[in-house]
């Protein structure tokens, strides 16, 4: 396995500076709206595996017509979901607190606060909080589809979901579940540069 560490920020195509000509914007009637720290966009915070990792919705897919979705990762334990796939997905993770392990097709990457990671859709990958105290990362999912439902459906199946339960859950809604998570114990950082 290719180990790299991230040093630099990586921003996707669709959030480039350029900006389509006025007959072909889609503006949007919607105001701006403040949502303070903590909060969550649709005032239903989340959490998943077992109540380690918490969700926070900064901009729902209804703000902005499914094209983005963006949350707030809180995750108290080095942990991290399982290998998995997005189909028609973009993936983007902003490094807040803590650092953080990301495997993209199986090439490890070591995240720092201020480093950011695209995950590109059809790439198997996971990600892991591996320091110690809180880890928080800001990701967004592009085009966001369903993932905010996925979120609220994992919420309501909780943590009692069969693994078949949960594979339904992911299928439905454009990915599906390829390994194990991360293996933090066993991870080995490269000597600082």
């Amino acid at each position: 396995m290719a180990v790299l560490v991230a040093s630099t920020v990586m921003v996707p195509s669709c959030m480039s500076e350029q900006s389509l000509p006025p007959e072909q914007s889609s503006a949007t009637s919607m105001p701006p709206s403040v949502l303070k720290a903590g909060k969550d966009r649709n005032g239903t915070p989340h959490t998943m595996g077992r109540g380690t990792l918490g969700i926070d919705a900064k901009i729902s897919t209804a703000d902005s017509e499914r094209a983005v979705f963006l949350w707030e990762i809180t995750v108290t334990e080095k942990s991290g979901p399982p290998r998995h796939v997005h189909f028609s997905q973009d993936e983007w993770f902003y490094v807040v607190q803590g650092e953080f392990a990301a495997e993209i097709g199986g090439t490890m990457f070591f995240l720092s606060p201020g480093d950011s990671i695209l995950l590109p859709r059809g790439v198997p990958h996971a990600y892991a909080h591996i320091s110690d105290g809180v880890g928080k990362m800001l990701a967004a999912v592009f085009p966001a589809w369903t993932f905010e439902r996925f979120l609220e459906e994992s919420r309501l199946a909780g943590p009692t979901a069969t693994p078949k339960e949960v594979d339904a859950l992911f299928r439905k809604h454009g990915m599906q579940e390829v390994g194990p998570p991360i293996d933090v114990a066993s991870l080995k950082r490269p000597a600082a540069e």
